[in-house]
Formats: C-alpha cells, sequence, structure tokens
C-alpha cells in the first residue's frame, strides 16, 4: 500500500472544489433564466471600450419589447469588435423585473458546465487519490 499525503488531495480537491462551489450556482442561474420569456432584440448602438489587451470593443446596446408590448433597452454583457447595428439576437428577460435581461446568442451556461464539470473531475481526483 502506498503512503498517504494530504498534498496528494489538496492539490487537485482544493480547486476542484472551488471550480464546483463558483461553476454549480453559474449553471443554476443559467438554467433559471432558460425558464425566461424569450424574444428578439436587435442592436442598436455600442458603448466603446478598450479591453485588457488594448483592443477597441463594444459593449452592445440592444432593444427589445417584451410581452406587453413596453420597448426596453439594455447594454449586452458580451462583448464585440464592431456594433452590427440592426443585427437580431435573441434575448431572454425576467417577466417580474424586466430590466433583468440576458442576450443568448452565445450558449447560455455553458462557463457553469465547464467550471462545474473540471470541478468535480479534479473533487474526484483527489478522493480518489486515497482510496
Amino acid at each position: 500500500m502506498e503512503s498517504f499525503s494530504w498534498v496528494d488531495v489538496l492539490a487537485p480537491g482544493v480547486p476542484g472544489l472551488i471550480l464546483t462551489l463558483v461553476g454549480v450556482p453559474m449553471l443554476f442561474s443559467s438554467l433559471w433564466k432558460l425558464g425566461w420569456p424569450k424574444t428578439t432584440g436587435r442592436v442598436v448602438d455600442g458603448k466603446e471600450y478598450v479591453d485588457d489587451d488594448g483592443d477597441r470593443m463594444f459593449r452592445l446596446i440592444v432593444e427589445f419589447t417584451d410581452d406587453k408590448g413596453v420597448a426596453r433597452k439594455f447594454t449586452s454583457e458580451q462583448s464585440s469588435s464592431v456594433v452590427s447595428h440592426g443585427k437580431a439576437v435573441t434575448v431572454r428577460y425576467n417577466p417580474d423585473a424586466p430590466t433583468a435581461v440576458t442576450s443568448t446568442n452565445g450558449i447560455l451556461g455553458f462557463g457553469g458546465v465547464v467550471m462545474a464539470g473540471v470541478g468535480a473531475m479534479l473533487w474526484a481526483m483527489a478522493w480518489w487519490s486515497v482510496l
């Protein structure tokens, strides 16, 4: 039998636990947003900023109409190197708080799935080394 070392458990276990603790809430938040009403919005403008690499980027400003017929506008969390005026984007919004909006042209929840999955795998590897 091999000797037991806490380093063998903690090295993958601690990062695995952290990734899992961050990834699971992200995943559940994304799943919750999938239940929000979905509509099509249009890109109307962009807010310019410079990213960490010094590149000029834009946060897209999107207009959409909610299920009550009220026109709404929000700034997307997603960035783009160009402002595609008039481009159609899929929008999900909270009907109880229509200012809570997410653009879903990307894969909603992908980051949470990856973080939770990698975290759980590292956590399992850590405890497998104890057995």
